[in-house]
């Protein structure tokens, strides 16, 4: 089936969209941390000495006639690790946030770029699995030519006759609740793990080739509320005709129940 079923572009998935950090002329600036149904949870990372106030504007993104913004209470000296919760949001549909920070003169500066955010009805487990079949759909099966990758619980028929195929698995843990408040944030830990193979005695350069392009998709990397870890390659060795190398890296995913 491959990743493009799990496109976030023809599908989208729950939470955020795009990982830039919002920022102002004050030098103000915040991420969204989590994204819900219904809500969507945005966190100050940094506060420029100049800043007195600060909140977000939001709004569902539409093609034309764009609403009129909503805004979220004012903060008054704004501090790194205070967060805006927005919620009454409308599940599946799209939405922009814009910081607005006031410096000491009284003024408000023009919104930073815009954040975008995807609330969506489906479960967080769901949304997590959507949210890396898709990175890995473009950032590894789309790069290396002719690679086929089988995800969770499909057939390996067509992938197995392949030369070089990646089998990718997630495994999701418990989640815990990390925050209090009426809208409390939950984590959950899992990990992804590549499995990649290529023909047996044809030397290890093809496999940790595709083990590498892997490592660097997801190292470190934020996407959608999902925050990967530092992955690790391991050889497996030879498994039949095929020769094994796995990657896994380990991830933690943050939603508001």
């Amino acid at each position: 089936m491959g990743h493009k079923s799990w496109d976030a572009v023809s599908i989208p998935s729950h939470g955020l969209l795009s990982t830039a950090s919002i920022s102002t002329l004050n030098i103000c600036e915040a991420e969204i941390t989590t994204v819900s149904a219904t809500a969507v949870l945005l966190t100050i990372t940094k506060v420029g000495s100049g800043v007195t106030k600060m909140k977000i504007g939001y709004r569902e993104r539409k093609e034309s006639d764009a609403d009129a913004l909503s805004f979220t209470a004012t903060k008054n000296n704004p501090a790194v690790g205070q967060t805006f919760n927005i919620t009454g949001l409308d599940s599946n549909k799209f939405y922009e946030f814009f910081p607005y920070s006031e410096d000491d003169m009284g003024d408000y500066d023009d919104p930073g770029p815009i954040l975008l955010a995807y609330t969506s009805s489906i479960g967080w487990r769901e949304a997590t699995c959507n949210t890396i079949r898709s990175r890995f759909g473009i950032y590894v099966e789309d790069v290396v030519s002719g690679l086929l990758v089988q995800y969770d619980n499909e057939d390996t028929e067509d992938i197995l006759d392949n030369t070089r195929w990646v089998r990718l698995a997630i495994k999701l843990g418990n989640s815990r609740q990390v925050s209090m408040g009426v809208n409390p944030r939950h984590r959950a830990d899992g990990i992804m793990i590549a499995s990649v193979f290529v023909p047996f005695s044809m030397g290890d350069q093809a496999a940790m080739q595709i083990a590498d392009i892997i490592e660097t998709a997801f190292r470190g990397a934020k996407a959608n509320g999902v925050v990967f870890r530092t992955p690790t390659t391991e050889t497996i060795g030879r498994i039949s005709d095929s020769w094994q190398v796995n990657v896994s890296c380990p991830f933690y995913v943050d939603f508001i129940a």
